[in-house]
C-alpha cells in the first residue's frame, strides 16, 4: 500500500502492486506459491475480486503463512472492508521477516486512517518507520495523519463550545419566560385591582351623573316615593276622623 495523499494535496489511500508480497518456493508447495502469485497478477490488473478467491484457497493449504493474510488483507481493503483488512494486517505481524512487519504495519495505519481513527493510525505509522526509517511514505502519511487528528480536535472543542452555547443559550430563554410569567401574574393581579377600582369609580361617577342630569328642583324617585307615601298616611288620618265625626252625629241625633 503507498502513501495518502496527491499533488492537491487530497487525502487519498492507495495499494499498489508493490505493496504485495510474493513467496519463494524453498518451503511451501507449488499449489500455494502460484495461486499467491496468480493472485498478484489479477490484483495489479484491478481484479480484485478473483484476487482474494486465490489468496483464499492458499490459505486452505497454509492459513498460517503471514504474506498470505497481507495479501488478503490488501484485497479487503480495495474492496472497501477496512475493518476485514485490519484483522488480516494484524495476522501479518507475526512473520519474522521485517520487511513483512514494516508493510504490515504500514497498512494496518492506512486501515486505521479509512476509519477516522488518526490517533491509532499515527501509531502505527510510528511503528512502520521504526522497523524502516527510510519509508517516505510512512513519514509522508504520519504528518498528514497527525494534521488531520488537529482538525478533529479542533472540531470536538468547536462542536462542545456550540453545544455549551445552545444550553446556555437555552438556559436564559427558560428564565426569561419564568420572569415573563411571573411579570404577567403581577400584571394580572394588578389588572384585577384597577378594574375592581373602575367599577366602584363607575358606580359613583354614575350617581352622581344622576345627580347632575335632573333640573333643579326636581325630586329624586326616592324622594317621590317618600312624598307619596306621606300623603297616603295623611289621607288615610283624614278619612278616619270624617268615620269618627260622623259616628258622633248619629249618637248626637
Amino acid at each position: 500500500m503507498r502513501r495518502i495523499g496527491s499533488r492537491r494535496r487530497e487525502v487519498l489511500v492507495r495499494i499498489l502492486g508493490v505493496g504485495l508480497v510474493s513467496l519463494g518456493l524453498v518451503g511451501f508447495g507449488n499449489g500455494v506459491v502460484q495461486k499467491n502469485q496468480k493472485g498478484n497478477e489479477l490484483f495489479a490488473q484491478g481484479n480484485y475480486d478473483e484476487a482474494l478467491k486465490l489468496y483464499r484457497d492458499a490459505q486452505v493449504e497454509r492459513p498460517d503463512l503471514p504474506v498470505l493474510h497481507f495479501n488478503v488483507g490488501n484485497a479487503l481493503y480495495k474492496q472497501a472492508k477496512p475493518d476485514q483488512a485490519l484483522s488480516e494486517y494484524q495476522s501479518a505481524l507475526s512473520s519474522d521477516e521485517p520487511s513483512v512487519k514494516a508493510k504490515a504495519y504500514y497498512n494496518i495505519g492506512n486501515a486505521f486512517f479509512k476509519q477516522g481513527r488518526m490517533q491509532e493510525a499515527i501509531e502505527a505509522y510510528k511503528k512502520a518507520l521504526e522497523m524502516d526509517p527510510r519509508d517516505v511514505d510512512a513519514k509522508f502519511n504520519l504528518e498528514v495523519a497527525q494534521l488531520r487528528l488537529q482538525q478533529q480536535q479542533q472540531q470536538q472543542q468547536s462542536d462542545q463550545g456550540e453545544q455549551k452555547n445552545k444550553e446556555q443559550s437555552k438556559e436564559r430563554q427558560e428564565g426569561q419566560k419564568g420572569d415573563q410569567q411571573e411579570d404577567q401574574g403581577e400584571q394580572n393581579k394588578q389588572g384585577d385591582k384597577e378594574q375592581q377600582a373602575k367599577s366602584e369609580q363607575g358606580q359613583e361617577d354614575r350617581s352622581q351623573a344622576e345627580q347632575q342630569e335632573r333640573p333643579e328642583g326636581q325630586m329624586s324617585e326616592e324622594e317621590a316615593q317618600q312624598i307619596l307615601n306621606a300623603l297616603n298616611d295623611k289621607e288615610k288620618e283624614v278619612q278616619e276622623r270624617r268615620r269618627a265625626n260622623v259616628a258622633r252625629r248619629v249618637i248626637q241625633e
